[in-house]
This record gives C-alpha cells, sequence and structure tokens, in this order.
C-alpha cells in the first residue's frame, strides 16, 4: 500500500488505553478541525484504521519537576543565545517554514552531497552549538523523546538504531548531537515567537518520526497547537511535551500566540539520505552505472512499501507493557 492510499484509510474518534479515554472533540476556529485537548498527564497515542501507532504525544517524566526545570532553562538558554546566533538588526536568513531563527546541527545527508556529513558550521557557531550540546538540559530534553520513541514505536526505533549504528561505523569520525538519543539531527527554532506556517519536512525519511519538544510560557490552551492539516486535528501541546509524528508526509503547523508569549523548540528528526546512502553502500547515486541505480530505486521502492510494518499496533503496545 503506497503511503497515500494509507494516509486517506486514516480516521479518528477516541480509544482507551491504559484506562484513559483520549477524545477529540469541539473546533478551534476551523469548522472542519477537531482539537485534541489535554486533560491527562499521560501520552496520546494516535492510530490508523488498523490500530497502528503513527503518531504520538509525549508528557515529561511523571512526578518528575526536575524534567519541568530543564525544560524553563532549555527556553532560557534559547532566548540568550538568539542574538549570539543572528544580529537581530539585520533580516533573518529567510527559510520556509516562518518567519523565526532557526539552528540546525548534526548529520545529514542529501541536497547534492557526496558523503553523510556534520552540518557546517562557522567557527562561533560551532562553538556556541557545542556548549549547547553539552548542557545537560537538552541532554535531558533529546534523551526523553528519544525513549518515547523506544517506547511507542520500538520496531521504527530499532530501524534508526541499527542503521545509525552502520552509518558510525562507515564514518567513525562523526559525531552526534545528544549521547543519548537515536536521531541524527536537530534544530534549535530560537523564537521569540515560533509559529510555523504550513510544511511539510520533506527531507526527512518518509515513515520516521520527528520528535517535536515545545518550550517557552504560554498557554497552550490558547496557542502554539500543532496543526495536522491531513487529519483535520488540532493539538495541544503545553511548554515541555513532545509531539512525534511522521513529519515528511503529514503537512503541519502551529496556530499564533498571545501577546506577551514566547515559544520555542528543539525538533530532532533524521535524513532519509542517510538510510539512503546506507542502503546503497556509501556510493552516492549520482557515481552509480545505470544498472545499479535501477536496482538502488527498486529496493528503495520496496522498503517503502514494507515500511508501514515498522510502525507498532495499540494490541503489539499492550502485549509488550
Amino acid at each position: 500500500m503506497s503511503w497515500r492510499s494509507w494516509l486517506e484509510r486514516i480516521h479518528f474518534g477516541s480509544f482507551e488505553f491504559f484506562g484513559q479515554t483520549w477524545r477529540i472533540c469541539k473546533c478551534l476556529n476551523l469548522r472542519w478541525a477537531h482539537i485534541l485537548t489535554n486533560r491527562t498527564s499521560g501520552p496520546t497515542l494516535i492510530a490508523d484504521t488498523n490500530g497502528r501507532v503513527f503518531a504520538s504525544r509525549i508528557p515529561p517524566p511523571a512526578g518528575d519537576p526536575t524534567y519541568h526545570r530543564s525544560a524553563e532553562e532549555a527556553a532560557q538558554i534559547l532566548e540568550e543565545y538568539r542574538p549570539l546566533f543572528f544580529n537581530e538588526n539585520k533580516p533573518l536568513p529567510q527559510h520556509r517554514r516562518g518567519d523565526f531563527p532557526v539552528k540546525a546541527m548534526g548529520i545529514s545527508y542529501g541536497g547534492g552531497q557526496e558523503e553523510a556529513k556534520e552540518l557546517y558550521q562557522s567557527s562561533k557557531d560551532q562553538e556556541l552549538l557545542n556548549r549547547i550540546r553539552d548542557m545537560a538540559c537538552f541532554q535531558r530534553l533529546a534523551g526523553h523523546a528519544s525513549s518515547a520513541f523506544l517506547t511507542w514505536a520500538p520496531r521504527l526505533f530499532s530501524f534508526y538504531q541499527t542503521y545509525m549504528k552502520k552509518l558510525q561505523e562507515m564514518i567513525p569520525s562523526l559525531s552526534f548531537n545528544f549521547w543519548n538519543s537515536v536521531f541524527a539531527c536537530c534544530t534549535l527554532n530560537l523564537g521569540p515567537t515560533t509559529t510555523t506556517v504550513e510544511h511539510v519536512d520533506h527531507m526527512n525519511y518518509v515513515y520516521g518520526w520527528c520528535a517535536i519538544t515545545a518550550l517557552g510560557n504560554f498557554d497552550f490552551r490558547l496557542g502554539g497547537h500543532l496543526v495536522l492539516w491531513d487529519l483535520k486535528l488540532v493539538v495541544e501541546v503545553p511548554p515541555g511535551w513532545t509531539m512525534m509524528i511522521p513529519s515528511a508526509f503529514l503537512r503541519h503547523s502551529n496556530t499564533s500566540l498571545q501577546p506577551g508569549e514566547t515559544r520555542f523548540s528543539l525538533t530532532q528528526y533524521t535524513a532519509a539520505g542517510l538510510f539512503r546512502i546506507l542502503d546503497d553502500g556509501g556510493v552516492p547515486r549520482t557515481k552509480m552505472t545505470p544498472e545499479q541505480l535501477a536496482h538502488a530505486e527498486r529496493e528503495q521502492i520496496q522498503q517503502i512499501t514494507n515500511a508501514l510494518n515498522k510502525y507498532c499496533t495499540l494490541d503489539e503496545l499492550l502485549a509488550q507493557a
């Protein structure tokens, strides 16, 4: 089944998980939209008609106030570091996700690269990013999102883990952002009012999860929602919570904030090109013979066709709980 035909079969209502009921209810301005409210301290799982969990909303660790302090500290650091990365008296670099400054770091492949490598940074920016990468608060946020990935999509997580291990073996000099996270890359959305426009992250692995951790000081009931356009779903995401979505094909954006509020985010993801270059034995497709290229493309199509099996069903997750 193609991902497009699969997407057309998704539907939503209420379902019970670990004794808690998550209900999609009422609307926010858009008459077609359902709001996924946040009235519980537990996780919210989003499944298709076959029970496959393909997205989730992840709370902070239960009963652990230190995590909230980490989220607050991370937001403060992004506020402090924004003018160090960007001269706010000059126009910001343009990008397609919205009108706010961003800084990406980590390992990627694609867009004409000859090999997998770490994103280029100026020496000044690299020093700043190294500081952020070493901060306990960011390691805590990154590790929690990665752990949630393992919990709610264990087959997909294992797929990532296997490939990232192969990548390290192929290019030992590569350095991952966080020792406790399976994701190869991340973006710091530096606010102070991070609000994305409708978009997809087409360079990410098509069925892969992108972890979006909301940070800042805002009323999540009034703004900062994650809008999943294809699902007609508007999700409340409080500061410190994380959304895990297949951002390569689900169109998504945020609602605007109230005056005086701030919102930042830490997003983690892995480029589709990293999986592709590993499947291709480290050979760029621009250097393949026509026969090699045809074979690689057939293998890629087959892998994408089978990729839905990497999502677990609700029954499978309950059985291993």
